[in-house]
């Protein structure tokens, strides 16, 4: 229920928090990853997206730079293996 009405009045209860913060969100290509980066770009944050599933964050990238937020995708790679 609290989730749920925070939703509906989002511009009520978090306006431009995130206004000249940069944020690096890791697995920003969907889920919860995805749903963080349009909150944080809603809320004026720059963003640096990272994800293994290069096209799909490439798609995200681009779709919150048409809502008119700053944002940057790079590629992440697998670590390397231990040694």
């Amino acid at each position: 229920m609290y989730i749920t009405s925070m939703r509906r009045n989002r511009a009520d209860w978090m306006p431009e928090r995130l206004r000249d913060k940069v944020a690096i969100i890791t697995g920003g290509a969907n889920g919860l990853g995805r749903a963080t980066a349009e909150l944080f770009a809603h809320e004026g944050a720059s963003l640096v997206v990272t994800d293994m599933l290069v096209e799909l964050g490439k798609l995200v990238a681009q779709e919150i730079r048409d809502e008119g937020g700053r944002v940057v995708f790079e590629q992440a790679t697998d670590p390397a293996p231990a040694v």
